[in-house]
């Protein structure tokens, strides 16, 4: 009652006792309920909206009613007040405070960072539908003051990450540089700041905190074009050579996002997935598989998969995907490699564990798609083929992939990984010998008949000319009852068979060459 008539007046220094008193009044919830609940509360917590959105204000006066107002919104009373209407906090949000230095203007900073990002959080971005172009961003950005206020640059880093999540819009190439000079301050830099330890108390932030908000904040933004380029110099995500320079300079961020995962996020789901877009620019991923701090960054994940968390595994089986997709053009030097780094036979068969355990606890068809296709690609190499080929699982392994071979958009792949499971040594038997094995390639039969001969097509025949054309798959093929319709659906490939691609003509050679086939293929 006694505050309400000085708060409400215009004597500037009865304005600024009465906002210091109420920011220390409502430190406690207690309290900041009280005031909610008072018959003034709803007069005096306008009266601080609009002394809020003032950017004349004095620092110290604003930055107190900023608190009083973020105070409240910590407890069910304010929030309901503050955000019933998505225009009553907007004003704060578009009168952010000038880029200053000196004590007042860094508590000012953070006491709107801190606001901001409790209506942003408690509305779920609804206070953002109206507000016009990226301005919000950018003045966050704008306050992140690297140099002299690292916890006001942790605040914003969490604060852009919910903005960030929440935007449609794409970012430009002057914006992307700004955030990602930003990132790479927090991610690389930040913990080197000494001004740190000077602040205290629940509200401080830490360098670890930084680092964390800076993956998330990558995990949300780093699928689009303009963040990988400011972030790696590479202005063609295809590009295999690059100026000795630019892979200089994309050696070091692969290394300092590498560490930084290992120390900050090895159980983050969000951390992984910032690494896992990364390594979708083509000489990122080629240059992971090589790098002297992948070794690391595999002993971690194969410990992180062990923890069985279905949103952690669906990362880090993303990430696998990426950095073996296409690992063939570097086939000499990633073999021996990648066998070492992901802790040789042992290692091999904890991840592969590892994986048939998320396959049966997830059925989300993108992450059993990833694991299908880190499959594929790892079973090129034969140290992994010869691995799994002895693994206690390899019958389950076996039938993952013929589930795959009936899944839209998966099917091709899932031929590539059979073909590729018996290639390395021809260990055929233990696919024909499988009780599920004459099933499978009735699928394929039925696949070939629908589909049009394209790429899927062609690696479902990758499939069958690896297991078919040995003696024993030429008798399960006469004794199959859809043999007529696997040759069928052969023929249908004649036409589009190459000099390089003639899978198709070599398993119908064979078939001919073999008695008891070649009357399915003359019929």
């Amino acid at each position: 009652e006694a505050l309400f008539n000085p708060f409400a007046g215009h004597d500037a220094g009865q304005v600024a006792i009465a906002a210091d008193l109420l920011a220390r009044l409502t430190e406690t919830e207690e309290n900041a309920r009280f005031l909610c609940q008072h018959a003034r509360g709803d007069g005096l917590l306008e009266r601080c909206v609009s002394l809020a959105a003032m950017p004349t204000l004095p620092a110290e006066t604003r930055s107190d009613v900023l608190m009083v107002l973020k105070n409240c919104m910590a407890v069910a009373e304010g929030k309901a007040m503050l955000c019933k209407d998505s225009t009553c906090l907007r004003r704060v949000l578009e009168a952010p405070p000038e880029k200053q230095t000196g004590e007042m203007a860094t508590l000012l900073r953070h006491a709107w960072l801190g606001l901001v990002l409790n209506a942003v959080v408690s509305t779920q971005g609804s206070i953002l539908e109206a507000h016009e172009g990226n301005h919000l961003e950018d003045s966050v950005i704008e306050l992140c003051d690297t140099q002299t206020d690292p916890q006001g640059s942790a605040e914003g880093l969490l604060l852009l990450r919910h903005l960030y999540e929440r935007r449609k819009t794409p970012m430009q190439p002057t914006e992307a540089t700004r955030l990602v000079k930003l990132l790479v301050w927090a991610i690389g830099e930040s913990d080197k700041h000494e001004s740190w330890r000077e602040w205290k108390g629940e509200r401080a932030r830490s360098p670890a905190e930084a680092v964390s908000h800076a993956l998330h904040l990558l995990a949300a933004i780093g699928h689009q074009f303009p963040v990988r380029k400011a972030l790696f110099h590479i202005d063609d995500e295809e590009s295999e050579q690059l100026a000795p320079e630019t892979a200089q300079h994309v050696n070091a961020m692969v290394n300092m996002l590498v560490v930084a995962v290992q120390k900050h996020g090895t159980t983050d789901p969000y951390a992984w997935r910032a690494l896992s877009l990364t390594a979708e620019v083509k000489y990122v991923r080629r240059l992971m598989r090589n790098h002297a701090c992948v070794k690391g960054l595999f002993r971690t994940l194969l410990a992180s998969l062990a923890i069985q968390d279905r949103t952690l595994t669906e990362q880090l089986v993303s990430l696998l995907k990426q950095i073996f997709t296409g690992a063939t053009d570097q086939f000499l030097s990633t073999d021996p490699t990648m066998f070492e780094n992901l802790g040789k036979a042992d290692g091999l068969k904890k991840l592969l564990s590892s994986l048939l355990t998320s396959w049966k606890d997830n059925p989300d068809i993108v992450h059993r798609g990833n694991i299908v296709a880190f499959l594929a690609d790892a079973m090129f190499f034969s140290s992994f083929t010869d691995t799994w080929q002895v693994h206690n699982q390899a019958s389950d392994l076996i039938s993952i992939l013929f589930d795959a071979l009936l899944w839209k958009g998966v099917e091709g792949t899932a031929g590539l990984a059979l073909g590729n499971f018996v290639s390395a040594n021809g260990h055929i038997d233990l696919i024909l010998d499988h009780d599920r094995a004459a099933h499978s390639i009735s699928n394929v039969g039925w696949f070939l008949k629908r589909t049009s001969p394209g790429w899927d097509t062609k690696m479902q025949i990758y499939y069958l000319w690896r297991v078919l054309r040995s003696r024993k798959g030429c008798k399960l093929l006469c004794k199959h009852p859809h043999s007529d319709l696997i040759i069928a659906g052969l023929l249908t490939g004649v036409p589009y068979a190459t000099t390089e691609d003639n899978e198709v003509l070599s398993l119908l050679e064979c078939f001919l060459a073999n008695e008891e086939t070649r009357p399915s293929v003359l019929r």
